[in-house]
């Protein structure tokens, strides 16, 4: 059994404390080379490691909720369409090689990991570490290369080109501790979400406490264990 709350009663799933990679959390922007008349994002790349005590737990939890979206808007699970074409899941495997991240730090320590990128068109709510709400004149508190929870909900789109994916609604963050400032650039964030056709509901970061997401797990202060086991998750 998991150590905290990884799907909390607003059907929010967060995840064990993560890596935080690009966070850009209190002005949306495009990604780079970006159709400049798109809706600007907020946006976010959580960093798994696969040694944390709840990473089995969620990774399942994570899966049923990416493959609910899925046959919701496609009809059929992720398996299914897989099988019937390209199927784009903003989750990762970190050592996944056509992803090609393993030479970025904080993946290539994390290498039976797992990564994704979180997008929303509204503000999400950002925590500090005591659980208080954070505004911009603390962003510099909130960095690349910090830990922390990312909440988030799965959606499916179907572009107009003719391409269909599930994504992640980027809901809520909470800063658990600081870690080494990274200082990357800007993530391509344009492979987690689709540029047309975005349902709604996709769009809005539900109201919830971003504290409920509980201690998510032990520090990730060491390099990934290699091994591990795990389902048939396809990631």
């Amino acid at each position: 059994m998991a150590s905290y709350l990884i799907k909390d009663t607003n059907g929010v799933i967060w995840t064990p404390t993560a890596l935080i990679r690009w966070p850009n959390l209190f002005v949306p922007s495009l990604p780079k080379g970006a159709d400049p008349s798109k809706t600007p994002q907020f946006s976010v790349t959580a960093v798994l490691s696969a040694k944390e005590p709840d990473f089995e737990e969620f990774r399942a939890v994570l899966w049923e909720e990416l493959d609910r979206a899925c046959v919701a808007k496609h009809g059929a699970n992720i398996a299914e369409m897989r099988q019937r074409g390209r199927l784009k899941l903003a989750v990762k495997r970190n050592n996944d090689p056509e992803v090609g991240k393993m030479g970025q730090p904080g993946f290539k320590e994390r290498p039976d990991g797992l990564h994704f990128g979180a997008t929303t068109q509204f503000k999400p709510p950002v925590n500090d570490m005591n659980g208080m709400g954070m505004s911009s004149d603390r962003s510099d508190e909130i960095y690349d290369g910090m830990f922390g929870q990312i909440g988030v909900t799965a959606w499916g789109w179907t572009h107009p080109t003719g391409g269909k994916g599930v994504s992640l609604n980027l809901v809520g963050v909470v800063k658990r501790f600081d870690g080494d400032r990274l200082g990357g650039a800007q993530a391509d964030m344009s492979a987690v979400q689709a540029d047309d056709n975005v349902p709604e509901g996709a769009k809005v970061s539900p109201a919830h406490d971003v504290a409920g997401g509980g201690a998510g797990g032990a520090h990730d202060t060491a390099p990934a264990q290699t091994g591990g086991g795990g389902g048939n998750y396809g990631f």
